[in-house]
Order: structure tokens, then sequence, then C-alpha cells
């Protein structure tokens, strides 16, 4: 996979019966592209056991300036 950094930030949404963690992953790089978050989000979601939903999203495509701003300050 051909991206420079990888940001996340973690978000729980509550469901009417289970608690959902939700990991939001923010890729940054030249060649981030809809297939590559697709393939990425298809493997996290679909192909593990683990307990988490994750939201794949390209870093460069964000167009609130607040989320930007909350993934560079609080993203890892």
């Amino acid at each position: 996979m051909q991206f420079r950094k990888l940001l996340y930030s973690v978000a729980e949404q509550m469901e009417i019966i289970e608690q959902v963690v939700m990991l939001i992953f923010s890729l940054l790089g030249e060649s981030i592209n809809r297939k590559l978050i697709n393939q990425i989000s298809m493997e996290l979601n679909e192909e593990t056991l683990l307990p988490y939903r994750f939201d794949i999203v390209d870093y460069s495509a964000i167009q609130n300036v607040e989320l930007a701003n909350h993934i560079q300050r609080v993203g890892k």
C-alpha cells in the first residue's frame, strides 16, 4: 500500500443493543484513490473478526476544515 501517513481517531456510536467503536483512518499520500480506500475498508470491515467498524477516508478529500483540524490535532 502506498500512502505516506496514516492518522486515526476513535469515535463511539451507541446502537440500540450494543456499543460500536468506530476507528477512523485518514490516509495521506499521492497515490490514494477510491479503489485503495475500498480495498482497505473491505479487508478491515468484512474480512476480519475485529470487534470494530473502520471508516477509511482520503485526507486530501476532506472539505470540512474543522474535521481536518481535528484529525491533525488528535490523530496519531
